[in-house]
């Protein structure tokens, strides 16, 4: 998978403070300018914080404050502080949804109070999010990209035995004997659910009951081709057995990943 570098995007939208009822004598604040800033693309996730930014009118300190909430529902204060002319404050949003945003100037130093147009905001979760369920690993790499991967139960061998037929009807027999005890073979099936996305047979190890992981061994296996690595457009999917050359023993662990994202861990 392709992985996008630390990339700044900013979003602005400028907003004049509509003031509420108050004495004529009394000055609304200026404009503010709102503003997002995503690691990744144009769009925040959970954790981007959202900067907020402006220019008062006047000499004076204005007290803000930046109000969030679903739509329809409540206004909540995000944060409160003061500042004079101008002011650059960030805000952090802990869950994924849709927000409506806005900067209050409270009345007070001769200025009424005021309230910015709200903008709305669509916050994706954190990537990657990963349901495991049972012997399945359910992930979604971004909000175009999810797959599936099944993982079958172990399988054990004492030896691998592999024969080639070089066409002149003798093949040729060899017997491989594990290093550390057993042959521990996985089958795996990656599905691809949606979107289009790359993998790899090294996303694959194996953690044993006393915490070692293991990596694969390169025996070919009775059991089925090895898996291999690819892309997959949605709705393909491909087959393959990763193998282990580890102790006697059960209890073991097959850890996923995804080009170093951890997608979670299944026994087998």
């Amino acid at each position: 998978m392709k992985k996008v570098g630390p990339a700044l995007a900013v979003l602005s939208l400028a907003t004049a403070l509509v003031a509420t009822a108050a004495p004529a004598s009394a000055r609304p604040a200026a404009t503010v300018a709102i503003h997002y800033v995503s690691a990744s693309d144009a769009t925040p996730t959970v954790g981007d914080q959202v900067y907020i930014s402006g220019r008062l009118s006047g000499t004076d300190e204005h007290t803000l404050q930046i109000q969030t909430r679903h739509p329809g529902g409540q206004w909540h204060v995000a944060k409160t502080f003061r500042d004079l002319i101008s002011f650059y404050k960030p805000v952090t949003f802990r869950s994924a949804g849709t927000f409506n945003l806005r900067v209050v100037s409270l009345a007070g130093s001769g200025y009424s109070k005021a309230i910015s147009r709200a903008i709305t905001l669509h916050v994706q979760p954190h990537f990657p999010v990963v349901a495991v369920n049972g012997n399945s690993i359910d992930a979604r790499i971004d909000a175009h990209t999810r797959f599936r991967d099944d993982i079958g139960g172990a399988l054990y061998d004492s030896s691998i035995t592999t024969c080639t037929d070089y066409g002149d009807g003798q093949p040729y027999c060899t017997t491989d004997r594990p290093t550390n005890g057993q042959y521990l073979t996985v089958p795996i099936t990656i599905t691809q659910e949606q979107g289009t996305h790359d993998y790899n047979r090294f996303n694959y190890s194996l953690k044993g009951p006393d915490g070692q992981v293991w990596d694969q061994t390169y025996e070919d296996t009775k059991h089925g081709q090895q898996l291999s690595s690819g892309t997959l457009t949605a709705p393909d999917y491909v087959s393959g057995v990763v193998v282990f050359d580890v102790p006697p023993g059960s209890g073991y662990r097959l850890l996923v990943e995804d080009f170093g994202d951890s997608l979670g861990q299944v026994y087998v």
